[in-house]
């Protein structure tokens, strides 16, 4: 990590992102946010909302694998975590015309 805030961890030799904190930070946003939703539209504005956040932040992760496309498994399983959010939000979206 080029930023000044980047950490060594125990047993490597170079500085990295401190992602755990960054997505501590985010999920408790998104806590907060989730908090004053309506509770049938929750799950849907999770599972959008990590997963969005989660493909973003592996780009800045040091520890995982590339696999197809150059993506870590967990930026392949955000995609179904999308769509899957995507089709809770619209089916509520529906339900509430």
């Amino acid at each position: 990590g080029t930023v000044p805030w980047a950490v060594q961890f125990p047993g490597e030799l170079i500085y990295r992102h401190p992602t755990q904190l960054y997505e501590a930070t985010f999920l408790l946003g998104l806590a907060a946010l989730l908090r004053w939703t309506a509770f049938s539209s929750r799950l849907g504005f999770y599972l959008i909302g990590y997963g969005l956040w989660r493909f973003g932040v592996e780009f800045l992760r040091g520890d995982n694998p590339r696999l197809a496309l150059n993506l870590t498994f967990s930026q392949w399983v955000s995609f179904p975590l999308v769509a899957l959010g995507l089709f809770f939000w619209m089916k509520r979206k529906r339900q509430d015309r």
